[in-house]
């Protein structure tokens, strides 16, 4: 038997669990990356921290970018429908068939449902690439518009460094050295109120959650193996 079954139900939810993929905030944060250096500062050292991926779920784009990135999730989880309806038609028929067939439209039916198969976990893949691809493409010149604001922080306030913070690797940070404040005004956004950020995140060195993938989906067999 093709246990086909395993494959519709592994695959169902599939691109619906795009939509948490697509979130600007879950976009991966990197570790205590160090975001600005200042060789102009010939002061006392002076580091900072903030990060990025909270200031931009608070940016009025991050709402555009999360719109844009349902839009096309919604798309491909239409398309993926259809190819499971189709797969299911086609096995509940040669489940119903198989009896009376004989061994050569067995083996083609057999096949066709194997390609079929085949074919959902390609787009399976395909669109989970996709959706990546788009993230990036989307998030990356926001990150650019954020990075060279805190570079002017830096400048402006005589930081030496400033770190793109994360609570695994920065166990403390004095708040007096969170530059987030000063990059929002650099960049005119509004802060955000405690507890209503877009993203979930009220910490500006909280790391985001990392994008979830796609599940994978079950073998087939082939006709009358156990």
């Amino acid at each position: 038997m093709i246990k086909n079954l395993m494959v519709a139900l592994a695959m169902g939810t599939a691109l619906a669990a795009a939509t948490t993929t697509t979130s600007v905030a879950q976009a991966e944060e990197k570790p205590a990356t160090t975001l600005a250096v200042n060789p102009a500062n010939n002061g006392p050292l002076k580091i900072g921290y903030t990060s990025v991926y909270y200031i931009l779920s608070a940016s009025p784009r991050a709402k555009e970018i999360e719109s844009d990135l349902k839009a096309r999730n919604t798309q491909l989880e239409k398309e993926l429908q259809k190819k499971m309806a189709d797969f299911e038609e086609k096995y509940t028929g040669f489940q119903r068939g198989q009896n009376t067939m004989s061994e050569t439209i067995k083996a083609d039916k057999y096949n066709e449902l194997k390609n079929l198969e085949s074919s959902i976990k390609e787009f399976q893949k395909n669109a989970e690439q996709e959706m990546s691809t788009k993230r990036e493409e989307l998030v990356a010149p926001e990150i650019e518009k954020i990075t060279k604001a805190i570079k002017e922080v830096a400048s402006e306030n005589s930081y030496t460094y400033i770190l793109n913070g994360d609570p695994q690797i920065m166990i403390f940070g004095a708040d007096q050295f969170d530059v987030t404040d000063l990059v929002f005004k650099k960049l005119g956004i509004a802060k955000p109120v405690p507890g209503a950020n877009a993203g979930g995140t009220d910490s500006p060195a909280k790391p985001a959650n990392k994008p979830s993938t796609f599940p994978k989906g079950g073998g087939a067999k082939k006709p009358g193996a156990k």
